[in-house]
């Protein structure tokens, strides 16, 4: 029994030094090294700035103008187009950015705006750069040296990226959600889509439904600061830090491909007179908002703090734009786990006589199924607190598109995050209602107040959810409902579902399961 009990002690010990080694190796070999911030400069010779300094002068100092992007598709080819028309800058910051007909089609712009000239700065996370990407990427850079890709919080275990996860924890699960794409320093798009095909419903059959924002004005220039911010905080390592070039034989082939996809889009772009619409915002016209905005956004180093070191976080900022509805709040989060503090906040409000509705993934619209898992339990505490809570479905039809409205597209899950408040602040970015964002992640939006705006998508939005969405009620007796409502003809029908609707008992039962882990604090 002694000679087990050594056996096992120094098999564990051996464990433990192998598991400090491994972390202490990734931790100094990717040691952050900070460099100076500089101060955003924009270059006003630039065609896209004197085409908008006049709409924009017009508008005020203080005021920016926006483009809501409900439609998808378009939403790709407006960055597009964006990346044709730049001659100064590109700074893109992306949490995916897929290898699929939409990314490569994106990336293929990027490159013919390095050729051309344009300085291209390409900010990644690494949790899509499985599979040698990143070696791709370096290459690339080499043949084009005005495209310069950093990597945000990289993993140093490149071959056996799980490892790294279970040495670095929690510091590599920590990862830069933010999502923009702005051109020139004058333009900028914020939202909620990362770079692939489901995000532009591209061949793909199962996709988001989402919004992003295009503005142009003070608002770019905040989306630089907050670029700048994270492209010189030592997390964004430059790819020869830690990868090699990829060889020919794997280069060559997919570096092919960039060219052919351009062509594509180039010409969906003519036929859809895409260009037209950044001439909306020169001639402030056609569906174009005027406001004051305010970019929001966590600290760089938000991934090295404590998990409960909230200073420099966004949550804060975006719990007391919640408190200061005074009428009205609609939150749009497709992951929602409020926690007992969200809970508490919600049931607050309702209790001063704001009128609270939730807009969530139903669990069949849901592509996380652990997240439903912790959403779950909260919907009882909500609907006694009395916030009306609605469910997107996971198929949906005969609803109409609008630019303005965050059910721009016919998806089958919810992706877009915003929020509106009192019918005159909206909220549109990248975080979630959920523990990910609020403590491990790194996120951004952009806070614009037009009451025009507001109230357009609050229309939209409430006429939509009673075909789009279930409403989830609470019975006499305590139990839950899902209402479905279809109206037809002008006539209305009902139906009640007293199981999550499109579900099956064994998925039920699995995320029953999932609810009962100790895990809601990392979803």
């Amino acid at each position: 029994m002694k000679k087990w009990l050594t056996g096992t002690t120094l098999l564990l010990s051996l464990l433990a030094l192998a598991f400090f080694g491994l972390r202490w190796l990734a931790n100094a070999s990717l040691k952050p090294e900070p460099e100076p911030v500089p101060q955003v400069t924009v270059d006003t010779t630039t065609p896209l700035y004197q085409a908008l300094s006049t709409p924009l002068a017009r508008t005020g100092p203080e005021n920016s103008l926006f483009l809501p992007m409900g439609n998808a598709h378009l939403a790709l080819l407006i960055r597009m187009e964006l990346a044709r028309q730049a001659t100064s800058t590109l700074d893109l910051q992306y949490y995916l950015f897929h290898d699929d007909d939409a990314g490569r089609a994106m990336l293929a712009a990027l490159v013919e705006a390095a050729d051309r000239g344009v300085k291209v700065r390409l900010l990644l996370d690494d949790m899509d750069m499985a599979g040698g990407r990143d070696r791709l990427f370096l290459r690339l850079m080499q043949e084009h040296p005005n495209l310069v890709v950093r990597i945000f919080n990289p993993l140093y275990y490149r071959r056996f990226r799980p490892l790294d996860f279970v040495v670095r924890f929690p510091n590599s699960s920590r990862r830069m959600h933010n999502k923009s794409f702005t051109a020139d320093g004058i333009v900028t798009a914020v939202g909620g889509r990362n770079i692939g095909n489901e995000y532009f419903e591209v061949n793909t059959e199962i996709g988001f439904v989402d919004l992003d924002v295009l503005a142009a004005g003070p608002v770019a220039a905040e989306v630089s600061q907050e670029f700048n911010a994270y492209w010189y905080s030592g997390l964004a390592l430059a790819l020869d830090r830690f990868s090699t070039p990829a060889d020919d034989a794997g280069y060559q082939p997919w570096s092919a491909t960039l060219s052919g996809v351009l062509q594509e889009y180039r010409t969906e772009m003519e036929k859809r007179q895409v260009d037209q619409v950044i001439s909306r915002l020169v001639h402030d016209s056609g569906g174009i908002f005027t406001g004051k905005g305010l970019v929001i956004y966590d600290r760089p180093d938000k991934v090295l703090s404590g998990l409960l070191d909230e200073s420099g976080w966004l949550y804060p900022r975006i719990s007391a734009l919640m408190r200061s509805s005074r009428q009205e709040l609609m939150i749009v989060s497709p992951y929602f786990i409020p926690g007992n503090h969200g809970t508490a906040m919600l049931g607050e409000l309702v209790r001063q006589g704001v009128k609270v509705t939730i807009l969530t993934n139903s669990f069949a619209a849901n592509d996380v199924v652990a997240v439903h898992s912790g959403y779950m339990d909260y919907r009882r505490q909500l609907l006694e607190a009395g916030v009306s809570l609605y469910e997107l479905k996971s198929t949906r039809s005969g609803m109409q598109e609008h630019d303005y409205s965050f059910l721009g597209s016919q998806h089958s899950s919810l992706h877009a995050k915003t929020f509106m408040i009192d019918r005159k602040r909206t909220f549109v970015g990248s975080f979630n209602l959920d523990p990910r964002s609020a403590v491990h992640n790194t996120e951004m939006g952009v806070v614009f107040d037009n009451v025009d705006y507001c109230e357009a998508a609050l229309r939209q939005g409430q006429a939509l959810l009673g075909q789009a969405a279930y409403e989830v009620r609470l019975t006499p007796g305590g139990k839950l409902q899902w209402i479905d409502r279809q109206t037809e003809n002008g006539q209305t029908t009902e139906v009640v579902y007293d199981t999550e609707p499109d579900t099956t008992w064994y998925g039920r039962l699995l995320v029953y399961v999932i609810s009962w882990l100790p895990v809601e604090w990392l979803l």
